[in-house]
């Protein structure tokens, strides 16, 4: 009888563990546009700063706006990327675009790195997309961005 209540017990344990296991990125993406909601408040904890510098440089610099990368490297930058999908603010502080027009999408890829696409209702095939990596069981850092195309 002991037997099978804590194997019962340990079946429970090991489904539970699975699913916060699998369901980590979902919590940490709600957390992550969440901040990108209150202007970058919260998201310092959630961000790999050197990685992201080695991510956005190039991308920036291609874009004529590599004398801003400490700016976009910054929780505030990040979130006016992220809050505005398909174009980087002319001005810091210019007004993200409206939450009804923009499109998010959710995908592993792979066991410990996962993404968060986000696109303008216009153009859907032209996502911003932020680049996840798991760092333990249940943590997870914001290391790279991609820009769209467009931007």
């Amino acid at each position: 009888m002991i037997g099978k209540v804590a194997a019962t017990l340990a079946l429970y344990g090991v489904v539970i563990f699975g699913g916060l296991y699998l369901g980590s990125p979902v919590m940490v993406s709600t957390y992550l546009l969440g901040g990108v909601r209150a202007g970058g408040e919260g998201l310092e904890w959630q961000l790999d700063a050197a990685a992201l510098r080695a991510n956005l440089k190039p991308q920036l610099t291609r874009l004529n706006r590599g004398a801003d990368l400490d700016f976009y490297v910054s929780p505030a930058g990040i979130a006016e990327i992220l809050g505005s999908p398909g174009t980087l603010p002319i001005e810091h502080g210019a007004p993200a675009i409206p939450e009804g027009s923009l499109r998010r999408k959710l995908a592993y890829q792979g066991l410990n790195r996962f993404t968060v696409s986000t696109a303008r209702a216009v153009e859907p095939n032209d996502p911003t997309i932020a680049v996840l990596e798991r760092r333990n069981a249940f943590s997870w850092r914001l290391v790279d961005i991609r820009l769209p195309r467009t931007a």
